[in-house]
């Protein structure tokens, strides 16, 4: 029995990549010119670039096309190590970008989870983060802006962290971590150059200083499809 078209389709990408024809980030082919070549419909071939793209081999970046997934990150999100350290373990290359900063009024659920009074002034700094050039995390940071004043005059492509210890004298002692899968909106869609409604996994980080205060409100939006977790811890 004949196997589906677009299994075909499947395997025959699979198979260029496992004999180096396409490599990490080699764009593929377009929806038409695989039509074209296995004479199937642009559903079909939709329907094979989703499969893989659902596996994880390949990715996609809207308006520019289909691209070879570079491996995984490997993400344990309990670890004190900064993105930037992360990335120089795995030998890889990184980039924080900035996208947005101000300086606003706490909305009721940062508030509450800050121990903050709804309204209070927060920083709120977005950032996008790529691993080889791929956009993977989107960050949204919310900061009490009492903590840290006149915290928007530096340079957020460097570690936070670096910027609270060198400027703020304020470390990081405790740090709660909430995961859960969910998709993204429009505005972290574009910004991830995926579609809107594309699944994410989102990890709400909540750091503390020595003094139990809420230094940073992290809420952080990885794609689904670039990251892997990986914790360890020892049996007691």
């Amino acid at each position: 029995m004949s196997q589906p078209q677009y299994k075909t389709i499947v395997d025959h990408i699979k198979n260029q990549i496992d004999v180096g024809t396409l490599t990490v980030q080699d764009k593929l082919p377009s929806e038409r010119q695989l039509s074209d070549q296995f004479d199937a419909s642009r559903i079909t071939a939709r329907e094979a670039l989703l499969q893989l793209e659902k596996e994880g081999i390949i990715y996609r970046l809207n308006r520019r096309g289909w691209f070879v997934s570079p491996t995984r990150l490997t993400y344990d999100p309990t670890s004190p190590a900064t993105f930037n350290e992360i990335i120089k373990q795995q030998q890889r290359t990184g980039t924080t970008t900035p996208l947005s900063t101000e300086l606003s009024e706490a909305p009721s659920e940062v508030a509450q989870v800050m121990g903050l009074s709804e309204g209070s002034p927060v920083y709120l700094i977005r950032r996008l983060r790529c691993v080889d050039e791929r956009p993977i995390l989107l960050e949204h940071i919310y900061v009490d802006a009492n903590l840290c004043p006149g915290l928007l005059k530096h340079d957020f492509s460097q570690s936070l962290t670096g910027i609270f210890k060198e400027h703020y004298q304020k470390g990081v002692t405790r740090t709660d971590v909430t995961m859960y899968p969910t998709s993204l909106d429009a505005e972290d869609a574009s910004s991830l150059h995926v579609s809107p409604g594309s699944p994410c996994l989102e990890i709400r980080r909540c750091r503390f200083t020595e003094e139990n205060q809420v230094l940073e409100y992290d809420l952080e939006f990885w794609r689904h499809d670039a990251v892997e977790l990986k914790l360890s811890f020892e049996h007691q």
